[in-house]
């Protein structure tokens, strides 16, 4: 099984480094029978789907991880599932505030950090940060950073942007 077990990783983090390859890291892990990397890989699956206009494909995919999620208990999955599962807005649905917390986000601020430059609470911050991740579609600040600079909704760290 170990073998197994390794092969699954290197095949979702694969499907993580290119943003495809999600149907056999989804299969590695149902034959692994592994709930919580199963949806993880059917979330990410699907967040490849939407960006190439397979909502259909994307929703198939949401569901039966939000069926997994949701036995599991598992909140914050859950919630990224859900936010790709509503209707999307037309443009990146960020506020200018937000905006800026996502630029320094991408010059690797923490929320302390952010806060400091911009004068508000670390909370405040933090509360940005969430809704920056939910609105993104992304699970973690790294993921949102790489996603804002591939939309291009903010520069390169090298751009002056």
């Amino acid at each position: 099984m170990n073998g197994s077990l390794d092969e699954a990783w290197h095949t979702m983090v694969r499907a993580l480094l290119s943003d495809d390859g999600w149907d056999h890291a989804v299969a590695s892990w149902r034959r692994l029978r592994q709930p919580y990397e199963l949806a993880l890989c059917l979330y990410h699956g699907a967040r490849a789907l939407l960006a190439s206009g397979d909502r259909t494909g994307a929703t198939a995919r949401l569901k039966e991880a939000a069926q997994l999620v949701e036995n599991l208990r598992a909140a914050p999955l859950a919630r990224q599932i859900s936010g790709l599962l509503r209707p999307r807005p037309a443009r990146d649905g960020l506020t200018e505030r937000e905006h800026e917390v996502l630029r320094l986000i991408t010059e690797g601020l923490s929320n302390r950090q952010v806060a400091a430059r911009l004068h508000i609470s670390p909370s405040t911050a933090g509360v940005h940060v969430s809704h920056i991740l939910t609105k993104l579609g992304a699970a973690t600040r790294t993921e949102a950073a790489a996603i804002a600079i591939r939309k291009g909704l903010v520069g390169s760290c090298h751009d002056g942007r």
